[in-house]
């Protein structure tokens, strides 16, 4: 894995950004800096990374904190414990960009998922909702095989 330290800070814009992805976090100091890494990989660099630390009780915000100062496209929003869905709509709330990502703190991206994303609503200009399929990973961060199929109706926004 990746150390944040290792990684160059203020890679691409923070000033103008392509899209805003919205991490909730709660005690997620387990997982939150292979997360991060995961973010901070992505081909796309034109990109906000809104890390809402939902009054987590271990070194959630200490890490998120550090990420902060190592890139200026990470901002930390802290506030007291009020559940992923009010920790969403936070960072949805201080968004910058036209489009908008959920990630979660214990999930891990390919590195041209915020590509290819963007690429795709560019193409399509009248296109609402894109998501795509997820592989399940073991707790060591190892693939399963295991990938969440799509659906068989299509899905509207």
């Amino acid at each position: 894995m990746v150390s944040l330290r290792s990684l160059i800070p203020g890679q691409g814009s923070s000033s103008s950004p392509s899209i805003s992805v919205v991490l909730p976090a709660f005690n997620a100091e387990h997982f939150l800096e292979g997360t991060l890494t995961s973010m901070l990989c992505q081909s796309l660099s034109a990109w906000e990374l809104l890390l809402i630390d939902d009054g987590s009780r271990d070194r959630t915000a200490e890490i998120g904190r550090r990420a902060e100062a190592a890139d200026s496209r990470i901002r930390l929003i802290t506030q007291p414990n009020a559940g992923v869905s009010i920790a969403r709509n936070r960072g949805v709330a201080a968004s910058r960009a036209p489009l908008i990502a959920f990630l979660d703190a214990d999930d891990l991206w390919h590195p041209d998922k915020l590509l290819a994303h963007v690429e795709r609503h560019r193409s399509d200009p009248g296109l609402g909702v894109s998501f795509a399929r997820v592989e399940f990973l073991t707790p060591a961060g190892r693939p399963t095989s295991l990938v969440a199929s799509h659906p068989k109706l299509p899905l509207r926004p």
